[in-house]
């Protein structure tokens, strides 16, 4: 399998030019979307000497090429998927990938620059890249088993804040631990046929957005747990 990315990354480097080049600045910390080939071989090019890239779906396969990160979708369900991304300094980058029928996407990073005073550093700064992708899991699932995480304080809440005219959004749980807070919603489809998205609810500071069921029928309900940054 290295082979083939190998292989086909020399000839992607040929022939870069006969391809759709995406451009995105994020900004240490911020989570960014970026549209994905769900058949052919998507790049992510990284001005970082030493970069990092690690993913919680087992439908991606992820390897790395010198400064550049490369992406297979490999899975049958074509849903939104994640992606950390790290620089040479520990700052993350956490990426929505949305998967397309598209030909082979380029990717470029261009990284905003920062201060070293800048807040946006501090969670990166303060845990490592596995360390920040296992703590995020870890709160999800306790939030999915209804589980005190460790470290963690909870509130109990029934808070209406519909936004939509499809969906009923309440907020039943919050969260709040040294880095992130955590946040449980009950959805109810006020209309036949709604059709959820993750890609959705993803708003500046969200860093994870999981879904119980996509599809609903009028009054079924579902749960949507959310990560934010502290």
């Amino acid at each position: 399998m290295k082979r083939f990315f190998t292989f086909t990354f020399i000839f992607l480097c040929l022939t870069v030019n006969a391809y759709a080049l995406q451009v995105i600045s994020p900004a240490a910390g911020e989570t960014a979307s970026i549209n994905i080939s769900v058949k052919d071989l998507n790049v992510i090019k990284t001005p970082f000497k030493s970069v990092k890239a690690f993913s919680s779906s087992p439908d991606i396969e992820v390897n790395i090429e010198g400064s550049n990160v490369l992406i297979k979708f490999t899975g049958s369900e074509i849903k939104t998927k994640d992606l950390v991304i790290t620089d040479d300094k520990g700052n993350v980058y956490p990426l929505i990938l949305v998967p397309s029928n598209i030909p082979l996407e380029v990717i470029k990073l261009d990284i905003k620059e920062t201060g070293e005073d800048d807040e946006i550093q501090s969670i990166g700064s303060k845990l490592s890249t596995s360390t920040y992708i296992n703590t995020i899991k870890s709160l999800v699932k306790s939030m999915y088993l209804e589980k005190m995480p460790m470290g963690y304080s909870v509130e109990n809440l029934n808070k209406d804040i519909t936004e939509w005219n499809e969906v009923k959004k309440v907020l039943k749980k919050r969260y709040r631990g040294p880095h992130f807070i955590g946040e449980v919603y009950e959805l109810t489809a006020l209309t036949d046929n709604v059709v959820l998205s993750e890609n959705e609810f993803y708003t500046k500071g969200i860093i994870a957005v999981s879904i119980d069921l996509h599809n609903l029928k009028k009054d079924e309900s579902t749960k949507l747990y959310i990560v934010r940054k502290k």
